[in-house]
């Protein structure tokens, strides 16, 4: 009965520690909720780790916290980023494609690299860029046809302000 009994009150506690913790809803404004650590733009949340900004278009960053941050010292809140100009940001897929149409030496390459920052971006349609963010292209090609004659791709270089504004 000893081993039933002890058995059981392992696995509840496997179940209570394995339960995901929901994390503290933080009012940001009447139309915003808003979760810690999280980034949220014109009402709407961002991976910041996935979107190009203009470093010279951000007004500010404002960090709203929730009833933990009373409690907890050091503890992570809501960041809230206001632009000057809300202009739209694009997917890097709608703003790649602009850029091969607008270049004859690859407007037909099937397909491209593209590092932005010194990263190599693999799937463009999860990535957001604002323009005014870029401050060059580079287009890296060997084979004028847009596809190289040893079968390597052309790559597209985007720096940003991102690191250099």
């Amino acid at each position: 009965m000893k081993k039933i009994f002890a058995l059981l009150f392992v696995l509840i506690s496997l179940n209570v520690i394995s339960q995901e913790i929901p994390r503290e809803k933080i009012f940001i404004s009447d139309s915003l909720t808003g979760e810690s650590g999280k980034f949220y733009m014109e009402g709407k949340e961002i991976d910041l780790n996935k979107t190009f900004l203009d470093s010279k278009n951000i007004e500010k960053i404002d960090t709203y916290f929730g009833k933990s941050a009373e409690v907890k010292s050091g503890s992570i809140g809501a960041y809230l980023i206001t632009r000057k100009n809300k202009n739209s940001l694009l997917t890097l897929q709608k703003f790649i494609e602009e850029i091969k149409l607008n270049n004859e030496s690859i407007k037909n390459a099937l397909r491209v690299n593209v590092v932005v920052d010194s990263l190599l971006i693999n799937e463009f349609s999860e990535y957001k860029i604002e323009p005014s963010c870029v401050l060059k292209i580079n287009i890296i090609i060997k084979d004028p046809k847009g596809v190289n004659s040893d079968g390597t791709t052309p790559t597209i270089e985007i720096i940003t302000n991102k690191n250099n504004g």
